[in-house]
């Protein structure tokens, strides 16, 4: 499964779906889902813009595109869903509070329980 496919199962979006809302034919999207055609940057754009899907979770123009997702465990699955039910307040307050833990984590390992490590 490409991640075109995986973003678009996910939403539970059909093909067609996702075609209209790039403003493209399904034919065309199909061809990038099934790895037919190399995706442009513009392609990448459009997808990540309609799917509400950050740019840097695809990758870079052509890089890994094509090859499976990591599974994602149903812990992750729900901050993901929660996340993206969130504003762009919410959203911007959690990616700082993320990035505050992960700096304290990195710098003071001591303070880390056995479980985090």
């Amino acid at each position: 499964m490409t991640r075109f496919e995986h973003y678009r199962r996910e939403l539970q979006l059909s093909q067609q779906q996702v075609a209209s809302l790039m403003h493209i034919s399904r034919r065309t999207y199909g061809k990038y889902e099934r790895g037919q055609a190399a995706p442009t940057q513009r392609f990448l754009m459009e997808f990540s813009r309609a799917l509400h899907i950050p740019p840097e979770s695809l990758g870079a123009c052509g890089s890994s595109l094509h090859q499976p997702v990591m599974p994602v465990s149903p812990e992750e699955e729900e901050v993901l869903l929660l996340y993206r039910r969130l504003d762009s307040s919410g959203k911007s307050f959690i990616l700082r509070t993320l990035a505050a833990e992960d700096t304290l984590c990195r710098e003071h390992p001591e303070l880390m329980t056995e479980e985090d490590r």
